[in-house]
């Protein structure tokens, strides 16, 4: 049978001067997501729908800042988001969690106590990407899979006083 989706990997480079160990002019992978995007062609069930399968960036180098680095990633993710907009998509699919040992992180393997850490921290991250996205215009809305209420959405692991802490 022929796919009736299309996949993409979308990477963000960043140049990095001074790194050990790193062939001076040469890129780094900094970022990557994998996407399936399903266009007029789908059955009716995914047609006009995205699904971003997993994002996944590096640890930061050199004088990296994390603010930095979150905006950039907020940046991609939302221009992206624009993209499929403009090319007729209806709806996009983010999935949280964040990959496990069966389906791995683009970069590399992550612990378990390291995966449970990225599960909080990306849930809040995916809701604040959304909730600009609403702000700006990207997106009509947006809502968890598990409840019908977007103030649901996502479902978290972190107690309240971490999720006030995180939103702080």
């Amino acid at each position: 049978p022929v796919p009736t989706y299309r996949s993409k990997a979308l990477l963000a480079f960043k140049e990095a001067p001074g790194l050990v160990d790193w062939p001076l002019g040469e890129p780094l992978v900094i970022f990557g997501m994998y996407v399936k995007e399903y266009g007029p062609e789908a059955p009716a069930a995914n047609r006009g729908r995205v699904f971003v399968e997993c994002i996944d960036s590096t640890p930061l180098y050199g004088a990296e800042q994390p603010h930095e680095r979150q905006r950039t990633l907020t940046a991609i993710v939302h221009g992206y988001l624009e993209h499929c907009r403009r090319r007729g998509f209806a709806m996009a699919h983010m999935r949280v969690p964040p990959p496990t040992d069966e389906f791995s992180h683009i970069f590399s393997a992550r612990t378990a106590s390291v995966r449970t850490k990225a599960l909080q921290h990306v849930s809040l991250w995916y809701r604040r990407i959304l909730q600009q996205a609403v702000h700006d215009g990207v997106i009509v809305h947006f809502q968890s899979a598990s409840a019908p209420a977007a103030s649901a959405f996502p479902p978290s692991l972190l107690s309240l006083r971490d999720v006030a802490a995180e939103r702080a």
